[in-house]
C-alpha cells in the first residue's frame, strides 16, 4: 500500500523525469513527428470522445472512474459523417505511432498531437500542442507493462510553463477476470495552486460542512507542501466477465459504491 511519503517520493522522481523533456529545441518533436509519421502503415479514427487520447487511452478505466468521460466510438475510416476527434497512427506491427487530436473548424491553427515511444515494457507518450510557431509541452505519460502485456501503471504529467509540478497516477492488480483494484493519486505542487487552496480552507474552515476536513487537509498540506488526494477502486464483474460496478475508497477510509451503466460495460 502506497504510504504519504512514498507517494511524495513518486512525485519528486517523477517531476525530475518529466523535466528533461522540456527542451531547448521543441521543433525536434515536430521532427520526431515526421519521423514516425514516415513508419505509418494503417490508420484508425476516434468520435464523440472527450478523454486526452480518446478511445486508444493507455488507461482501461479511466472513463470509468472520472465522470462524465467517453472513449467514444472506433472507425476503421474517417468520415463527415463520424466527425472524428482523434485520428490513430500504427505501424505494420500493430504499434500506436502518433494520435493527432482533430480540431474543430473554429480553431484550425492550433495543432495537438501525441507521440509514442517505445522501450522494453515502458512506453512514454509525449503530448505537444502549437500555436502558429509556439511549440509547447502539454504532458509527458509513462506507461509501464507486465510480461503479458498488460498495463502495471499510468502516470502522467503536467507542466506549468517550464516546470513538471502535478503528477497523476493510477496503478492496477489483476485477478482471474481483469482488474481487481486500481490506486490513483494525483499530487499538485504548484505554489499558486497551494496557496490558493488553503486561503480557500481558512476562508471556509468554519462552515459545518468543512469543519471536519479543513483542519485535516490543512496538516496535510504542511507536511507535504502539495494537494494530494489518493483513491482506491475495487472492481465487480457478471459471470461473462463484463464489470458491472465498483467500490471507491478515500484515503480517509470512506467508500461508496457505483454501477456501470450498461453501455460502458465490458471486459478490463
Amino acid at each position: 500500500m502506497l504510504t504519504e511519503k512514498d507517494i511524495i517520493s513518486e512525485f519528486e522522481k517523477y517531476c525530475e523525469k518529466f523535466n528533461t523533456y522540456i527542451i531547448d529545441d521543441m521543433k525536434s518533436y515536430d521532427d520526431l513527428y515526421e519521423t514516425l509519421n514516415s513508419k505509418v502503415n494503417y490508420e484508425e479514427f476516434c468520435s464523440g470522445s472527450n478523454i486526452s487520447f480518446g478511445y486508444h487511452h493507455p488507461s482501461p478505466v479511466v472513463d470509468l472512474i472520472i465522470g462524465n468521460m467517453s472513449r467514444g466510438k472506433l472507425h476503421k475510416k474517417r468520415s463527415k459523417l463520424s466527425k472524428p476527434t482523434h485520428r490513430y497512427c500504427f505501424d505494420k506491427s500493430g504499434r500506436l505511432l502518433i494520435v493527432d487530436k482533430i480540431m474543430p473548424k473554429d480553431f484550425v491553427e492550433f495543432t495537438y498531437y501525441s507521440v509514442f515511444e517505445y522501450n522494453k515494457n515502458t512506453v512514454t507518450i509525449i503530448s505537444i500542442s502549437k500555436f502558429e510557431s509556439d511549440i509547447e509541452i502539454e504532458s509527458v505519460a509513462f506507461c509501464e507493462y507486465d510480461k503479458e502485456g498488460r498495463i502495471n501503471s499510468f502516470t502522467e504529467g503536467y507542466p506549468d510553463k517550464d516546470v513538471f509540478s502535478t503528477v497523476y497516477q493510477e496503478r492496477y492488480t489483476y485477478s482471474d477476470k481483469g482488474i481487481d483494484t486500481v490506486v490513483t493519486f494525483n499530487c499538485d505542487g504548484d505554489k499558486r495552486n497551494v496557496d490558493a487552496t488553503k486561503r480557500m480552507i481558512n476562508d471556509m474552515k468554519e462552515h459545518d460542512a468543512f469543519k471536519a476536513n479543513a483542519k485535516k487537509v490543512l496538516r496535510r498540506i504542511e507536511r507535504t507542501g502539495c494537494l494530494l488526494s489518493v483513491e482506491t477502486y475495487r472492481f465487480f464483474y457478471d459471470e461473462n466477465g463484463y464489470i458491472t460496478s465498483y467500490e471507491v475508497y478515500n484515503d480517509s477510509g470512506e467508500s461508496t459504491t457505483y454501477k456501470v451503466p450498461i453501455r460502458k460495460r465490458r471486459k478490463v
